[in-house]
């Protein structure tokens, strides 16, 4: 989120600006979604501390908008994970690697 935001300074800086369009950050994660939209103390939450709601003020005013994304779908999280050959195959093809499957 941070490094989303600072790339909507850059872009703005250099005149690019997408007035009133919310940056999309796609999240495999439901609980974390649902702190980011809902601003009430959960029993669980209450040990985070104030510079952890960064995210939640940033969707309330509208700079952020948080969607669900599976994690099958989810191309970032195969740069963090061993695939095997029938995982990997369609990965390599989704960032555009290869030109078929």
């Amino acid at each position: 989120a941070k490094q989303a935001l600072w790339l909507c300074y850059f872009l703005a800086e250099i005149s690019l600006v997408l007035d009133g369009v919310a940056t999309t950050i796609f999240v495999d994660n439901k609980g974390a979604i649902d702190l980011a939209k809902e601003p009430r103390h959960h029993s669980h939450t209450k040990h985070i501390a104030i510079h952890y709601h960064f995210v939640r003020e940033r969707v309330a005013d509208g700079t952020f908008e948080v969607i669900h994304c599976p994690t099958d779908r989810m191309v970032a999280d195969e740069l963090t994970k061993p695939l095997d050959k029938h995982l990997f195959n369609p990965f390599v093809f989704r960032l555009g690697l290869t030109m078929g499957s």
